[in-house]
């Protein structure tokens, strides 16, 4: 482990993903932590996790971002105190705003929700999503039938205050940046000593495109797959009782 995204979700996390891919490092975004380690997560969100389990968890990863790893940033750093940590920060109000945005298009989604439900991964997928919510907005989903927009406002901006300043109060101010996408490679390069890349720095998820991100992702592939065939065994199977009935 190498560097600890502790931002909260909608800072920048997938646009500081792709820039450290192109810096060369292995890193982990929501979708990947649910892929790869998605029982041990759900393990540690629901039981707790030592300084070992997090070792063992996350030692062939270079960089983690978004929940459930930014809630569990202090708990990381302590089973990898020589990990950079970096606060991606932005203004409240858009913060919010965007959150908002996101999750409304995510729940307009019927596609997604029947993906979830005829998929064996997407159970798994849910009972991971239930468990980052539930630490990090303190409340429980019925999802995916349910909404997930539309929640306490007060609560959300609340835990968003609270985590930043937990982050600005306990990280060691030797390891930490505090950083706006909107910044650049700059502060990021002189931040790790390394030269500026020979390309852009990346811009992802603006506004409803995370929700193209999200279904183009290999997770949500396989989900797709095991959705058509189940579709499909429950076609068959509906025909052949159908044929038998009218027998």
């Amino acid at each position: 482990m190498k560097v600890i995204l502790a931002g909260w979700a909608k800072t920048g996390t997938a646009t500081m993903c792709s820039a450290f891919n192109i810096l060369g490092y292995k890193t982990y975004h929501w979708l990947d932590h649910c892929e790869q380690l998605g029982d041990e997560w759900t393990k540690i969100l629901t039981q707790g996790g030592t300084s070992e389990d997090f070792q063992k968890v996350l030692t062939d990863v270079d960089v983690v971002s978004v929940s459930p790893a930014a809630i569990c940033w202090w708990e990381i750093h302590q089973a990898f105190p020589d990990c950079k940590i970096i606060l991606t920060t932005r203004d409240e109000d858009s913060w919010y705003e965007s959150c908002q945005l996101y999750l409304k298009n995510f729940d307009k989604d019927v596609f997604n929700k029947f993906l979830y439900t005829l998929s064996p991964t997407g159970w798994k997928y849910t009972a991971f999503l239930r468990s980052s919510v539930m630490i990090t907005f303190g409340h429980y989903v019925v999802w995916p039938w349910s909404n997930v927009a539309g929640r306490s406002e007060m609560l959300m901006r609340r835990n968003f205050r609270q985590h930043n300043h937990h982050v600005l109060q306990k990280a060691p101010k030797d390891k930490l940046l505090v950083y706006l996408v909107k910044e650049g490679w700059g502060p990021l390069c002189k931040f790790f000593g390394v030269e500026v890349p020979d390309q852009p720095f990346p811009h992802k998820n603006k506004r409803a495109e995370a929700i193209n991100q999200h279904n183009e992702h290999r997770f949500i592939t396989r989900m797709k797959r095991e959705m058509y065939f189940t579709i499909l065994f429950l076609t068959v199977f509906t025909c052949l009782l159908f044929s038998f009935i009218m027998n």
